[in-house]
């Protein structure tokens, strides 16, 4: 199932670090107390209630260091993948594919999207979006981490203490969300979502 978020209706390339043509205004980070209370406030209602938000678990060690695009973290998911080329073959750019991400890992609340690529086909349907956020970095995985627990995944939580990496797994589908903290404000957050009969681990 895939969703349309109305936060990304109006995209465009204007804060893009990728480019892509026929894409709309990028919306700017909003860093307001009154701003992240909403997120949070949507957030909640988008997993059915604080109470329904998990708690992390400890989290395992990550090796390695952050990229500096999600391509970089794209490289790392789709590596483990049977047929990698299956997904990597003609992807493409656009702000756009950040809108068409699944229910299951939508951009949080607020989100300003900087980067998205993606491609659809019946072996493999890939997105790979980074976006930024105010909100603080342990509230958006648990978001995350209950989403991928309603839809059934089984899920790996890994941090080195700057960076944090969910990875959910479950037949034919892989999700990955990294977050770090951001150059600018708040966080940098990737998300990748492969689903398809070639999105089968080694």
């Amino acid at each position: 199932m895939l969703m349309t978020d109305p936060d990304l209706a109006g995209l465009n390339e204007a804060n893009a670090a990728l480019t892509a043509s026929r894409d709309h205004s990028l919306p700017a980070l909003v860093d307001s107390p009154d701003a992240v209370r909403d997120a949070q406030d949507r957030a909640i209602a988008l997993v059915g209630g604080r109470d329904q938000l998990i708690e992390l678990p400890e989290a395992e060690t990550l090796d390695g260091d952050p990229g500096e695009s999600p391509l970089v973290l794209l490289d790392d998911v789709v590596s483990a993948m049977v047929k990698p080329e299956a997904c990597l073959s003609g992807v493409k750019m656009s702000a756009n594919w950040a809108a068409s991400l699944p229910a299951s890992l939508p951009v949080y609340p607020r989100g300003s999207v900087t980067e998205a690529l993606g491609r659809d086909g019946s072996d493999c349907a890939l997105r790979a979006v980074r976006y930024v956020s105010p909100v603080p970095s342990d509230e958006i995985m648990r978001f995350y981490a209950t989403l991928a627990r309603k839809e059934g995944f089984t899920a790996t939580y890994r941090s080195n203490g700057k960076v944090s990496r969910l990875t959910s797994r479950k037949a034919g589908s892989v999700m990955v969300v990294e977050i770090r903290p951001s150059l600018l404000a708040g966080q940098e957050v990737d998300l990748i979502h492969a689903a398809g009969p070639a999105v089968s681990l080694r």
